[in-house]
């Protein structure tokens, strides 16, 4: 890679960016595993503006991932639990010409910085069980499947989900 790859944390006005990228990239992951229509659906439901203003308003922190100067991923993430505390990874996603290069790890190794500085005992996230591709990389970075779960997320869709945890020394 020529470009070296930073992790930024985004403000209220790269939500556009990250909005942006969100359809080229859920294609790529989703698009042989949900309908086109649930695609739509879940994009507009996560990804339309007020959406994410709604989520960064609630605390969900955002980060942006760049190659150079151009931004080619994302991932946010929030405090799941208390007791014991865990942070729950909400979205992470690249661009799909920066898969393979390790930038997905260099994501999730900055993420358990994170959790680990603020004093979290365990990092949480849900895939969707037929996301071969994400469940080996997360089983890589030393998350374990804890449990399945299918979510009910209107308009007829579900998310069959399987829950990874990590645990953090």
């Amino acid at each position: 890679m020529s470009d070296e790859v930073t992790i930024v944390p985004a403000e209220k006005r790269d939500l556009p960016v990250i909005s942006a990228l969100a359809p080229e990239i859920w294609q790529h992951a989703y698009g042989a595993i949900l309908s086109q229509e649930q695609i739509a659906y879940m994009l507009e439901l996560m990804y339309a503006q007020e959406a994410l203003q709604a989520a960064f308003d609630r605390g969900v922190k955002f980060r942006l991932i760049k190659c150079g100067e151009r931004v080619v991923g994302f991932f946010s993430f929030f405090e799941y639990r208390r007791n014991p505390p865990v942070l729950k990874l909400d979205k992470l996603y690249l661009l799909p010409a920066f898969h393979g290069r390790g930038i997905g790890s260099l994501a999730l190794h900055d993420l358990t910085e994170c959790a680990s500085d603020a004093g979290y005992g365990a990092i949480r996230l849900n895939v969707n069980k037929r996301n071969a591709r994400a469940i080996a990389a997360y089983a890589r970075n030393g998350f374990k499947k804890k449990e399945s779960v299918k979510n009910d997320i209107g308009n007829g869709f579900f998310m069959d989900d399987y829950v990874m945890e990590k645990k953090i020394m």
